[in-house]
């Protein structure tokens, strides 16, 4: 970032009719003792080239010291209001001092980068407390900043990013950071060359390609934002407490997930409740897995995990597709269970029309769960679905393969990934030995069949109204917590 900025500060600082802060004899004998001493970087040379000209004219001593005086002596030939600009840009940088520190544990090089990084913050507070009499108000400099800095970089060509110059900015960085802005160069091109269009047909007096090019690494780069680079800040650590808290009760540990952690924290719900969660611990275990397979970020470990966010959007979402009755929101917009199936026009992927009644098992068993996965394992083995523990998949196809049209694929879509999540929480559940009297695959695989119908439904074929809507965003989902 320090050499990008340098760079980019000296060209947006032409906008204001600056004078030299710098003696260009002392800068010019520095940058060649630099360049001999530092041939291959960039970066040592900047560094340790803006190091030894402000030693040498006495601006910085110490560490981190800044002679406000020499400064002030300096620019004492320029006029009062000129003076005052400079005077207001060394306040605003010193006040940065302790930043500019915490920046240069990030950053390696031969020199100490405090000269470079306040020279930098003097070129941008310069040019923002520019005399009037001083800017240039030409359209580039009013609003084409970012074309122009990017453009200069030789970053932007025309609506075209040139991928590998902005790569080379990184080339300082720690590894951990480096990685970061190179998975948001990465994406932001992809989804730039999508949208050319756009700026083709604006009708602008500079192309904001450039300032596009910026918010979009900006915001991916936070995304990814490695651990050690992430600011302690409330409103940061708000963001990121349900990856904390899962790590702290450690089920994250890294990229491996323990849900099986989660278990204890569920044996003081009611039962009902209890199993609800418990389910969804198993079905969001095996979701997650399966996501994390097809996953294929490299070196996943190098960026900031989000998964701690995944795990508790799933939980939510799937704690409320087994939600026991006792605990369904008694609001007439959500107390209506029986209309969810018709939020979607379109053939139902497993219509149970023509099961047998299975309301006898109900009666048969005490039990909560029992209550809720009995009857669905009767019906689907009635319909030939299941075969003990086992999908039949030849079944399951055919009653994909009486669907037509584009919903056809779609929902093959659907029941392969519900298929998928099947298997993998059957694994889960071997494994924790659950003492059940009836098997909840056949419970698990229709309301994955309904969440994934829902969420991929057509929009043509998708009822607009304010119950289906509220079912789509959540809103009816019951409160989380302790209970």
């Amino acid at each position: 970032r320090a050499v990008s900025s340098f760079l980019q500060t000296t060209k947006v600082a032409s906008c204001c009719q600056l004078e030299e802060f710098l003696t260009l004899k002392t800068y010019g004998n520095c940058l060649s003792t630099m360049a001999e001493k530092y041939p291959g970087s960039t970066l040592d040379y900047l560094a340790c080239g803006l190091d030894c000209t402000y030693r040498e004219m006495g601006i910085l001593t110490g560490e981190d010291d800044i002679n406000v005086e020499q400064i002030s002596a300096n620019q004492a030939v320029h006029g009062e209001a000129y003076q005052e600009a400079i005077g207001k840009a060394v306040d605003a940088c010193l006040a940065q001092r302790d930043e500019f520190r915490e920046q240069e544990k990030f950053t390696k090089s031969e020199c100490s980068m405090f000269a470079l990084k306040f020279h930098g913050c003097i070129m941008v507070e310069s040019m923002r407390n520019c005399p009037a009499e001083r800017w240039d108000s030409s359209v580039l400099c009013e609003k084409c900043y970012q074309q122009c800095i990017y453009e200069e970089l030789e970053a932007v060509d025309g609506l075209e990013i040139r991928v590998e110059k902005l790569y080379a900015l990184a080339e300082g960085f720690p590894a951990d950071y480096r990685h970061a802005v190179h998975l948001a160069i990465d994406e932001c091109a992809k989804r730039l060359r999508k949208t050319r269009y756009t700026f083709e047909q604006m009708n602008a007096q500079c192309s904001l390609f450039g300032f596009a090019v910026d918010r979009c690494v900006r915001l991916l780069i936070y995304e990814n934002c490695p651990t050690a680079r992430w600011s302690a800040a409330v409103a940061c650590t708000k963001s990121r407490q349900a990856q904390c808290q899962l790590e702290e009760l450690e089920v994250i540990d890294g990229e491996e997930l323990h849900l099986e952690k989660l278990y204890p924290l569920t044996a003081k719900f009611p039962a009902d409740y209890r199993h609800a969660v418990r389910h969804a611990i198993d079905e969001c275990d095996a979701w997650l897995q399966g996501i994390k397979k097809e996953r294929r970020r490299p070196d996943r470990k190098a960026h900031c995990p989000l998964i701690g966010m995944e795990v508790e959007n799933c939980l939510h979402r799937t704690t409320f597709s087994n939600c026991p009755n006792s605990r369904w929101k008694a609001s007439i917009t959500c107390n209506k269970r029986e209309e969810m199936e018709q939020c979607c026009q379109v053939d139902m992927i497993i219509p149970l029309d023509g099961a047998d009644d299975c309301s006898s098992t109900v009666d048969e068993t005490s039990e909560p769960h029992d209550k809720m996965m009995c009857p669905l394992e009767c019906k689907l083995k009635s319909l030939g679905l299941l075969n003990g523990d086992d999908l039949v998949e030849a079944k399951v196809q055919e009653y994909v393969d009486r669907l037509e049209g584009d919903w056809k694929d779609t929902a093959n879509t659907i029941a392969t990934d519900c298929s998928t999540t099947i298997t993998e929480m059957k694994k889960k559940i071997q494994e924790r030995d659950h003492d059940m009297k009836c098997s909840p695959v056949g419970a698990i695989f229709m309301m994955c069949l309904m969440k994934h119908t829902q969420a991929k439904c057509p929009e043509d074929k998708w009822q607009n109204t304010s119950f289906c809507n509220k079912m789509r965003s959540g809103e009816c989902f019951p409160k989380r917590g302790r209970q």
